[in-house]
């Protein structure tokens, strides 16, 4: 923690980089493990899921996060669309009343999902992450 990123709006947390390969999948839930991490250490598990909104909510996330624990899966975030395509947004909120801001990104083309966690942030405006976020698709 303590990184950061200078943009034309600010500084942004530099984020811990998480890369997910697809496992297994149903018509309502994806199930992926982690391959790769950029960063300080792990923020989520070693295995997550990715499931659909089945409209059991009024603040209607596009997906549902969540992470395996001990043979649970228990929901970690609910994750918005955003204007940028294949990016989805959720905020997590610590016992501690931070708030940390997760952007999630599918690649369809090799079956991946990357989540850039950024730690202690709270951004609801994607502008100030966009040329960080540019970046990062242009290392792949």
């Amino acid at each position: 923690m303590g990184r950061k990123i200078k943009t034309n709006s600010g500084a942004v947390p530099f984020p811990v980089v998480h890369t997910f390969k697809l496992t297994g999948s149903s018509s309502t839930v994806s199930q992926y493990e982690l391959i790769k991490i950029i960063g300080e250490s792990p923020k989520l598990s070693k295995y997550i899921s990715i499931s659909r909104n089945r409209n059991f909510v009024k603040s209607e996330p596009e997906y549902y996060l969540s992470k395996k624990e001990v043979g649970d899966w228990p929901l970690l975030i609910g994750l918005h669309k955003t204007n940028i395509v294949e990016v989805l947004i959720g905020y997590r909120e610590e016992e501690d009343l931070n708030v940390n801001t997760l952007l999630v990104r599918f690649n369809n083309q090799d079956m991946t999902v990357t989540i850039y966690y950024f730690e202690k942030d709270y951004s609801t405006d994607l502008i100030q992450l966009l040329p960080f976020m540019k970046k990062l698709y242009k290392r792949g």
